[in-house]
């Protein structure tokens, strides 16, 4: 048997990449907080976060976590003993994560039975995997619109709350409330209305970009953020049946007649940090002219952040934005990490003349850290569209310093779609010795493609000065709802 835990493989929906995991576990000295893939590998090896249940057909599952220290990007694996990866109608995905809790999807079969698992970190003691009651064929349970609220109290108590607009009603303003408890292990239906001067300046076009829980004196209040515009703030913990909604609407644009379109999430970012919600905006100025088929020539980014407190449910329509740090790709000082830069691609034109790599890599995803004031992770590629080849940038904007920078293999994303998400469930996970992984190899020398050739190419030299053609090719995409115009350029 291979080291995945399969002989073979007879094509699926799941990437032949999935097959093999970036194995490198770092063992008990876990960070505060990591970078963790949002989808799973298929894969039969296991260490001390391994953790058992059984699908509704009654197949033995696992799910095991292998947490490195960003930026690297940690991952998770998936196994069933006695199914091939045929069997799984795309790789299990995370749907939500808070704390030491993880909400996954697994899709098994052609007929597409959704199921969902409960992962729970045990800490010093062994980690726990539940299957969930089902919350019924018109309960829709996705990762932008459900999120994770976990008790306080060290009782094991959490909550699963999705937040649907109900079409049916014809209701501005009116939204069905999905919530699992996991005292009574059973999934309730509420209502919650926005009131009808927020719903005018809403404007939302009903789609979540991800769901945001709020601690300290606003525990028990969940955002759903819509990242074009604005979040929807519930207390889901109130008992009523009919709860209400308060909207926030995000900052401005940094440039204010910015037009919004794609996902937005490829350049915007939120999270609770230390009692505050933070957000951060990027911006990429891309060259006149040079956007062809997708392809394009970025001149610079620019990425701000701004917070804002978090005290309690009636006080968040009070508040206000507070801007935080700006800091431009061209301000980063290769003087100031000049190992880190050392890891990344060289980028040279047609005329081999050397150019400004942070300013010319297509830079997308920023994510906020949980753990570390005014750091945020980038991800980058030579060719945003193209190639399987990504970076992740670490980059603390207040003091305009690149921390770090690791590789990520993106043979499995659409373009910078589906990557990775910060999440602290390496705070709560029991772990073995570490496995060593692969060391980072030192940056190559790639080409910036002329826009005369096909749009999308790029002419690479290896360390050797060897030319060969980048893959053109986007490998073992997962099966997903993809917003086809992804792109947000200026």
């Amino acid at each position: 048997m291979s080291s995945s835990g399969y002989d073979g493989f007879d094509g699926s929906a799941v990437a032949d990449a999935s097959l093999h995991p970036p194995i490198h576990s770092q063992g008990p000295d876990a960070a505060a907080s990591v970078l963790l893939d949002f989808s799973a590998y298929i894969d039969g090896r296991s260490n001390a976060t391994t953790a058992w249940s059984e699908t509704r057909g009654g197949h033995r599952i696992s799910v095991t976590f292998w947490p490195v220290h960003p930026p690297r990007v940690s991952c998770f694996s998936v196994f069933c003993p006695d199914l091939k990866p045929g069997d799984f109608e795309e790789e299990p995905v995370i749907l939500a994560a808070e704390d030491d809790v993880v909400l996954l999807c697994v899709v098994i079969g052609t007929r597409a039975r959704f199921e969902y698992f409960i992962y729970q970190a045990g800490g010093c003691m062994p980690s726990s995997l539940k299957l969930l009651k089902h919350p019924g064929p018109s309960r829709v349970i996705h990762g932008c619109n459900a999120g994770l609220l976990r008790s306080s109290k060290g009782d094991g108590f959490y909550i699963i709350a999705a937040l649907c607009y109900a079409y049916a009603s014809m209701v501005p303003g009116h939204y069905d409330l999905y919530i699992y408890d996991s005292r009574t292990e059973e999934w309730a239906t509420k209502t919650a209305l926005l009131r009808q001067e927020q719903e005018l300046g809403h404007h939302s076009s009903h789609k979540h970009s991800k769901v945001i829980t709020l601690g300290g004196k606003a525990a028990g209040t969940m955002g759903w953020v819509d990242l074009r515009r604005g979040i929807l703030f519930c207390d889901v913990l109130r008992q009523d049946h009919t709860v209400p909604l308060c909207y926030v609407a995000l900052p401005p644009p940094l440039k204010p007649d910015r037009k919004l379109k794609g996902c937005a999430d490829l350049d915007r970012d939120i999270a609770v940090i230390k009692g505050c919600i933070k957000y951060v905006e990027l911006q990429t100025l891309v060259r006149p002219g040079s956007v062809v088929v997708g392809n394009y020539i970025t001149d610079d980014w620019t990425a701000a952040t701004w917070s804002r407190k978090a005290t309690s449910f009636k006080s968040l329509e009070k508040g206000s934005w507070q801007p935080g740090c700006k800091v431009s790709a061209s301000q980063i000082s290769a003087r100031k990490k000049p190992v880190q830069f050392e890891l990344l691609p060289k980028l040279v034109d047609d005329q081999g003349t050397p150019q400004p790599t942070l300013e010319r890599l297509h830079t997308a995803r920023p994510m906020l850290s949980l753990h570390q004031d005014n750091l945020v992770y980038f991800m980058a590629k030579v060719n945003y569209m193209k190639g399987t080849e990504a970076w992740v940038l670490a980059v603390d904007v207040k003091n305009k310093t690149l921390q770090g920078v690791a590789e990520f293999d993106a043979r499995r994303t659409l373009g910078m779609l589906f990557t990775c998400m910060c999440s602290s469930i390496s705070q709560h996970l029991h772990m073995a010795p570490a496995i060593h992984g692969h060391l980072k190899r030192p940056g190559t020398l790639m080409h910036q493609s002329s826009l005369k050739k096909q749009a999308g190419t790029m002419d690479i030299l290896d360390s050797d000065g060897e030319q060969k053609l980048q893959d053109s090719d986007v490998d073992g995409t997962s099966v997903r709802a993809l917003d086809q115009d992804s792109m947000d350029l200026e």
